[in-house]
């Protein structure tokens, strides 16, 4: 069978924002892929404002609404159920249902989908609404601040929310609140047994229910911090991602041992962990809670409070990330290019973030290399060094790995090719290579060589037929690899690329594939007819 993985030909050179060689997509999905998949939306990131970056991520909506327009929406209801990313989807929806000519029946098919929590029904009309602010006058008085094909899609898909769940969501600290969306929808024309709900939300008197943990913890329910938070943390009806992100709270506020022995246990839960849907980072966030980092770009701790988390929660948080990496083998050797550059270390992927891109990167490179059949793992920055990893467990080797800027002077330039000359040198026969990068290298040499010639280099002296793939975790408009090999594009901050990896698939047709049977059988499930 042919390789059917899509090749990141770039049709032309270009500037990264960094100032380097990079290259454009050929297939303009690719870079709307790469776009989205990494961003956590409407962030600044260490080479660009949220502002530009939204730009781009314009642009790219633009290029693939005229010539695949489905896919923009086959791309956000992945993203946002496969990814987990929320924000970024909701905005494509609501960019796509103002800008796409055949918004109407394509918005209804898969806006359905792509609206998943309840906050989100406020959003997609807040983003709307956004969109339309930023038209010059004449444009506003031709087209309506949200388009009839969004306000249809909000309406039906308030039936997926309860009573409950719309409590939780009001977002009586946005602008643009819960009340607003009912007020633009009207859904209680499809769900008249739900009208006094919605009513209650407009007029105010519907509160957040009493079940929820925030307003456990808000409200003082139990009279003190340490009974409030021990409630959370032993009520059944709690959620992993709940417990997960409340590690901390519930040590600062001192909930009893066995409590916190039976969070350990949900956590670590493998049942749990997979119907959990969190992404690798999230489990190092938890742990970074607990434990501080040792080191930083600078040689200083990231985190400098005292963690006194007890051993066994620590090692629950590391079972559960253990457990949640997907079983995807990439046949063959490889080896893993991690980026320890500055912009990495500098920038989280959100301002609420508690760890780095840098964090992010080893994490999923580590991941790379265990679910290899050998590897190798080099870390670049001014220099590259190859890293002798020897940790069984994953947080361990992430741990190695970020400690080599300051145990080996790798520096915080973003060489990448001297990390394929390290390969090349040592004669590594490599059939894959990963570059796990926020895609902004830089010569520093200014050789002219740079990422391309010293792949080029590796493949005339070691490998001809070695695959090169760089992984994007940071949202980016441009590619690290040339128009020419075996050169290929994954992006996010999941390990479920590595089912790509290993089993050298067309992303596209993927995102297509999988959004088709996502939808069929969720249409099932909630007994929807189109």
């Amino acid at each position: 069978m042919a390789n059917l993985n899509q090749k990141a030909r770039g049709t032309s050179r270009t500037i990264n924002k960094a100032g380097g060689t990079a290259y454009n997509y050929n297939d303009s999905r690719l870079e709307l892929y790469q776009m989205v998949t990494a961003n956590m939306f409407n962030e600044n990131s260490f080479y660009a404002s949220a502002d530009e970056l939204r730009t781009d991520l314009d642009n790219a909506l633009d290029k693939v609404l005229a010539t695949d327009p489905e896919f923009v929406l086959e791309l956000a209801v992945y993203t946002r159920n496969f990814m987990n990313l929320r924000s970024v989807s909701t905005y494509m929806l609501a960019y796509f249902a103002r800008n796409a000519q055949t918004a109407g029946s394509l918005t209804k098919k898969y806006g359905y989908h792509v609206i998943s929590r309840a906050d989100e029904l406020a959003n997609a009309l807040a983003y709307s609404r956004a969109l339309w602010d930023m038209l010059n006058t004449t444009k506003q008085k031709q087209e309506p601040k949200f388009p009839a094909a969004l306000r249809k899609t909000v309406q039906e898909t308030f039936g997926k929310f309860d009573e409950y769940q719309l409590s939780k969501y009001r977002l009586l600290n946005k602008q643009f609140k819960l009340a607003d969306a009912i007020k633009v929808a009207h859904p209680g024309t499809l769900y008249p047994n739900m009208n006094e709900t919605y009513h209650a939300i407009i007029e105010g008197r519907l509160k957040m229910s009493d079940k929820t943990w925030e307003k456990k913890v808000s409200t003082n329910v139990k009279g003190s911090a340490q009974a409030n938070w021990t409630d959370v943390a032993a009520d059944s009806a709690t959620g992993y991602m709940a417990h997960l992100r409340n590690l901390r709270n519930y040590i600062d506020n001192d909930v009893p041992e066995d409590i916190l022995r039976t969070v350990a246990d949900k956590l670590s839960d493998e049942n749990a962990v997979r119907n959990s849907k969190q992404l690798p980072f999230r489990f190092l966030a938890a742990y970074r809670a607990l434990k501080p980092a040792e080191t930083s770009r600078w040689g200083y701790g990231i985190r400098n409070r005292n963690a006194n988390a007890p051993k066994f929660l620590l090692e629950a948080v590391e079972a559960a990330l253990e457990a949640s990496i997907d079983n995807y083998q990439i046949d063959g050797d490889v080896g893993v290019l991690i980026d320890l550059s500055g912009s990495m270390w500098d920038t989280p992927p959100s301002e609420k973030s508690s760890i780095l891109n840098v964090e992010i990167g080893a994490l999923l490179g580590v991941i790379a290399a265990r679910q290899s059949n050998r590897s190798v793992i080099v870390g670049f920055g001014h220099n590259a060094v190859e890293l002798p990893i020897n940790a069984t467990k994953v947080l361990n080797a992430v741990s190695q790995v970020l400690k080599a800027n300051d145990k080996y002077g790798i520096g915080h330039a973003t060489n990448g090719h001297y990390a394929v000359d390290l390969l090349t040198k040592k004669n590594y026969k490599l059939d894959k290579i990963i570059c796990v990068t926020d895609m902004q290298l830089w010569d520093t040499s200014h050789s002219g060589r740079g990422l391309n010639g010293s792949v080029n280099n590796y493949r005339r002296d070691v490998n001809n037929g070695v695959q090169f793939y760089a992984w994007n975790v940071a949202a980016s408009n441009t590619g690290i690899t040339p128009d020419s090999g075996n050169n290929y594009v994954v992006s996010g901050y999941s390990e479920k690329n590595l089912r790509y990896i290993s089993g050298a698939l067309n992303i596209v047709q993927e995102i297509k594939d999988w959004t088709k049977a996502y939808v069929l059988k969720e249409e099932k499930r909630f007994k929807r007819n189109q």
